[in-house]
């Protein structure tokens, strides 16, 4: 996790989510973060992307048995 990412989770939250259910998960991401490890990042460039491409990572999900899923329905699963 690096501050970059941390700020950039609050803010697409802030804006994606209602009033309502942002105040209701800024808890469980400020228990997120804390518990996340926080990393100096070495470069500046990283992909950004306004769509989430699942299909990405199949291949994945298919061989190592992983649950894929959006940032938003992390945040959700973690808030239920």
């Amino acid at each position: 996790m690096s501050d970059a990412i941390a700020y950039e989770y609050a803010d697409v939250l802030s804006r994606k989510l209602s009033r309502e259910r942002w105040e209701k998960l800024q808890p469980v991401l400020g228990t997120l973060l804390a518990l996340a490890n926080f990393t100096t990042i070495y470069y500046s460039w990283r992909p950004s992307s306004p769509i989430t491409y699942l299909r990405d990572f199949q291949k994945a999900k298919e061989t190592l048995n992983l649950q894929v899923m959006t940032p938003q329905e992390l945040v959700i699963l973690l808030a239920g």
